[in-house]
């Protein structure tokens, strides 16, 4: 379970949909990490915020949790990508068209004779 008082500053304040966006935000910025150590100052923001120094960023064994492969959190399978789930599922009906597309074109001589 996350200690969200402790790495989000005035926590208790913040709307429901706000607090429901923080898992995403959280996992996005694990996933990104190395690249955003990388291309960021010592003095930008972030860094100094209070959830970039928190145990979360910072441990190995919870970084480990997003998976590289699929940009999906093990534990709760949301993505670190930032790109829009209906993107994605844009994609996988993009496949199966073209795939359908392939498949009708191959067969459309098959049982002609």
């Amino acid at each position: 379970m996350i200690d969200w008082e402790h790495i989000v500053e005035g926590y208790n304040i913040l709307g429901a949909g706000l607090k429901a966006a923080l898992p995403f935000f959280l996992a996005s910025l694990m996933f990104h990490k190395d690249y955003l150590d990388s291309n960021l100052g010592n003095t930008h923001p972030l860094k100094r915020s209070q959830v970039w120094g928190s145990k979360y960023m910072l441990d190995v064994n919870y970084r480990s949790k997003i998976s590289i492969s699929s940009n999906t959190c093990n534990c709760c399978t949301m993505r670190a990508t930032g790109i829009p789930l209906q993107w994605s599922s844009n994609e996988v009906i993009k496949q199966l068209f073209e795939k359908v597309n392939y498949m009708s074109n191959h067969m459309s001589g098959m049982g002609k004779n």
